[in-house]
């Protein structure tokens, strides 16, 4: 997929191999150990890794739309659906959408904007997945500080769940954000056994997400606390994050497994879980919240 674009055509006699540039990189990811460690152990120095991990990153993220889409096609859409409706019997659901950090070291004169309710310095990155677990949306533009919704609110997320509106399609997300048509989430104080249930259910089915966060840091350690921050500016943690985000991708749908001695992070280990907001949050009120509801409300006496 990316060979022409790493491959040297300058010194094919002293440069580095493809393959090895490659495997550097997946070195590096999986463990999120230093430069200097990794390249010792492949045999190319700090400086030589630094260019291969640039030029790896920025040739696989050539291919990001391949990797990394929400449901296309109706085909594309139905199969979706199908998966989130076998989890716990929530239909037309296109989705489950959270917020996870990945930790950075930052200047100090940037720290406060990277810090975040945790107490340390992060990227706040926005993912949606599949019932497989496949990422199918990864937003990784804003600094630990920012809340979830306002992610949300500056994603390609509104704009796509927009465009699908008559075909009445949501996303399920945690009482962090704002209740919208297409975003549904807990209800805050359930009234009765069938608001009781719906809550079970939408706990059940969006549990997904953060099951997709442990297995993506499981297998990248690069992004977990576990593997340390990641020594870069904004820009190319985000990058190194979205490489990680499609090769999680292509595991997926290759059925790679995950290496016999790593375990799995339970869910949400160092996520910036954030209840205050939902339906009543300053700011979301007013018809788009009211629509909510009354969508939430006509699934819960439909279904529930």
């Amino acid at each position: 997929m990316i060979y022409n674009d790493i491959v040297s055509l300058i010194d094919i006699r002293t440069a580095i191999p493809p393959l090895l540039k490659v495997v550097t990189l997946l070195h590096f990811l999986a463990t999120g150990t230093y430069q200097h460690t990794v390249g010792q152990m492949h045999g190319i120095s700090q400086p030589v890794f630094s260019r291969t991990l640039n030029q790896v990153l920025d040739a696989l993220l050539k291919h990001t739309s391949q990797h990394i889409a929400m449901p296309r096609t109706a085909q594309e859409i139905s199969n979706t659906k199908v998966g989130f409706h076998s989890l716990a019997g929530i239909p037309s659901c296109i989705g489950a959408i959270d917020c996870t950090h990945v930790e950075l070291v930052v200047p100090h004169a940037n720290e406060v904007v990277y810090r975040n309710r945790k107490q340390y310095h992060s990227i706040n990155v926005q993912m949606v997945c599949d019932s497989n677990k496949i990422i199918t949306h990864c937003c990784a533009r804003y600094s630990g500080s920012t809340h979830d919704s306002m992610v949300l609110r500056n994603s390609t997320i509104p704009r796509y769940m927009e465009r699908h509106a008559g075909q009445r399609l949501w996303l399920l997300g945690d009482a962090g954000y704002p209740l919208k048509r297409w975003l549904l989430i807990p209800v805050r104080n359930p009234q009765n056994r069938h608001e009781e249930d719906y809550n079970r259910a939408h706990t059940h089915t969006r549990v997904v997400i953060e099951q997709t966060f442990g297995l993506l840091k499981a297998r990248f350690r690069c992004l977990s606390r576990s593997g340390g921050a990641l020594l870069y500016g904004h820009e190319k943690v985000a990058k190194i994050t979205m490489a990680c985000v499609m090769l999680h991708n292509m595991c997926i749908r290759r059925n790679v497994p995950m290496p016999p001695d790593i375990e799995l992070q339970p869910p949400a280990e160092d996520d910036d879980r954030d209840e205050d907001g939902g339906e009543g949050a300053a700011g979301h009120a007013g018809g788009d919240a009211q629509e909510g509801r009354a969508v939430r409300q006509h699934l819960i006496d439909l279904c529930f």
